[in-house]
């Protein structure tokens, strides 16, 4: 759903001389298309990917779903309402994703006010700052991030934040995060969630790097 995952992608390709198809989701984007636009459109995107792979060429058993940072929030919060809507649009319902694929994820508002943790460590000098990521979840729901949000509007728009997600029922997750962005801490805890509910997480976290580097580099992994 984003630039990351396909770059990620086409070096694991090259490197395995591996084939395989890629769509690139340009979702309506915020402050102009607000939630729940961007997430309808990546919603209504993988359910015609869904059930136009064998026309495509593809294998509807090899579907993979992926984004990084807004691109990995639309990516999760997809397949928990896919999972909500019982899979509705898919001929393979819930095995109708092999997987996602996660890059520095943004998952939590609440995270962003938090003290102590990577939104602490890294709130200037390392590119993506605390006060540009306040801005950025204002421009995407409309309010300020210190506001209160309603359940329905919070389980799907910042899912690590919602009380008592039942993250079960998801699809395997191959993550990856640079471990100098204050969106750390939102992939750490998403994948504590996950493997707590019994889904199978790969994870790798790359020294150094700062919040959108793996969109540049030649081999991020």
């Amino acid at each position: 759903m984003e630039s990351a995952p396909m770059t990620i992608l086409q070096n694991i390709g090259r490197r395995r001389q591996a084939s395989f198809q890629s769509w690139l989701i340009t979702a309506r984007k915020s402050p102009e298309h607000k939630y729940p636009v961007p997430l309808q459109d990546c919603l209504d995107v993988l359910r015609w990917c869904s059930d136009q792979i064998h026309q495509l060429g593809g294998d509807e058993r090899q579907l993979f779903v992926g984004g990084d940072s807004a691109g990995g929030n639309l990516a999760v919060a997809s397949c928990l309402k896919a999972r909500d809507d019982g899979w509705k649009g898919f001929s393979l319902g819930a095995r109708a994703l092999r997987g996602m694929i996660l890059v520095y994820p943004c998952v939590s508002r609440k995270l962003v006010g938090e003290l102590g943790g990577s939104y602490e460590r890294f709130s200037r000098g390392f590119g993506l700052s605390r006060q540009t990521m306040a801005w950025f979840w204002e421009m995407y729901l409309g309010r300020a991030v210190e506001a209160s949000l309603d359940a329905a509007v919070e389980r799907y728009a910042a899912p690590l934040d919602a009380p008592g997600m039942d993250w079960s029922g998801l699809p395997p997750a191959l993550t990856l995060f640079a471990d100098h962005d204050v969106l750390y801490d939102d992939g750490a805890q998403l994948i504590e969630r996950l493997r707590g509910a019994g889904i199978p997480v790969v994870s790798k976290t790359v020294p150094y790097p700062l919040h959108g580097s793996f969109s540049r580099r030649e081999d991020p992994a």
